[in-house]
């Protein structure tokens, strides 16, 4: 009695691998990777020979030949379309061979692709690329500039494996556009990017007052608002601690009391010059003090002389000329025994 065996189709879609002992199988996953695996008798097959053809001469990226690893299996990249491929495996002088349709995997049709711009307190920008909230790496972007203004981060780039592009900081505010390509979708933003707080703000907290000061009086100039009280009322605003509302500095900017020329030479205001405080109101000293003039620099007759300029009789004419003493602080005159001036001693 003749007695015909059929073999059943292979689960999983793959037709039923020939030969008695050797078999081959191929199954796809979710994401359309497919793998092929040989066994023989059972068991893995390890350096068989695989030879996977597309049929209907449809293309393929898993087309060709291969050897399975230590587990009998070969990997098989996922089909851009739906392909049907005959897959041989041969190990010894066994062979087997099967017939699978791999599908290409769906495309997401909600995935939805996002561009967005960020800027550091150092003034550069980041570019980031993401789609359902997750980076997007090799994704292109461009950037350009509204308004024809200059920015050295113009150009194409291609995103990292962060899905992000680095952009260079701006040496002036400006607006730029932003386009994110990725395989056939796209997402696009605007944004203004300003320069860098710390790289204009010439009257920052280190600058001294004198320099704040000079860089808005050259502001005025530039901008034809120039005037004194304008200073005054910014001098004042900014530094109320060292200035007077009417712009004059501070009595400690003024000269000491100390350094008047001579003692009682420093008037009511102080750092003025005026009269002795022994002068009277024509300036000229009182009858009983020398006749210094305000300034202390001129010199009249010592106080023993008399009216017509000659020294007193009880005056010792050898008396040295350190003897006179001028109240004026140390200035040196005739001395005591001279007379009006005109080189006459006492017996003139």
């Amino acid at each position: 009695m003749l007695v015909l065996a059929l073999a059943a189709p292979f689960a999983g879609g793959a037709l039923a691998a020939s030969g008695d002992e050797l078999a081959v199988d191929v199954a796809q996953a979710d994401d359309g990777n497919a793998t092929v695996t040989v066994t023989e008798n059972a068991s893995a097959v390890a350096n068989a020979s695989v030879s996977v053809t597309a049929v209907n001469n449809s293309t393929y990226a898993g087309a060709g030949d291969y050897a399975t690893d230590a587990n009998g299996t070969v990997a098989l990249p996922a089909p851009e379309q739906n392909v049907t491929v005959d897959v041989t495996a041969t190990s010894a002088n066994s062979t087997a061979s099967t017939t699978a349709t791999l599908v290409a995997p769906a495309v997401e049709t909600n995935a939805t692709l996002d561009v967005g711009v960020t800027q550091a307190s150092d003034g550069s920008a980041t570019v980031s690329v993401t789609e359902n909230a997750s980076a997007v790496a090799n994704a292109s972007v461009a950037v350009a500039t509204q308004d024809n203004v200059t920015y050295a981060g113009t150009g194409d780039y291609a995103t990292d494996a962060d899905g992000t592009v680095a952009l260079p900081a701006p040496e002036q505010n400006v607006t730029v556009d932003v386009t994110a390509t990725f395989e056939n979708r796209s997402a696009s933003t605007t944004a203004t990017l300003t320069v860098a707080t710390n790289a204009t703000n010439a009257t920052n907290e280190s600058a001294v007052f004198g320099q704040r000061v000079s860089t808005f009086v050259h502001s005025l100039l530039a901008s034809g608002n120039m005037s004194g009280q304008a200073v005054s009322e910014w001098v004042t605003a900014n530094n109320p601690g060292n200035a007077h509302a009417n712009g004059h500095a501070d009595d400690g900017n003024e000269t000491a009391d100390g350094n008047a020329s001579g003692p009682g030479n420093a008037g009511a205001a102080d750092g003025e010059r005026g009269p002795p405080e022994h002068a009277g109101a024509n300036g000229h000293a009182n009858d009983t003090d020398e006749n210094e003039t305000a300034d202390g620099s001129e010199r009249g007759p010592p106080e023993h002389a008399g009216s017509n300029g000659h020294a007193d009789d009880g005056d010792d004419a050898d008396e040295s000329d350190g003897d006179a003493d001028a109240e004026s602080g140390g200035e040196r005159g005739p001395p005591e025994h001279a007379g009006n001036g005109n080189g006459g001693g006492p017996d003139n």
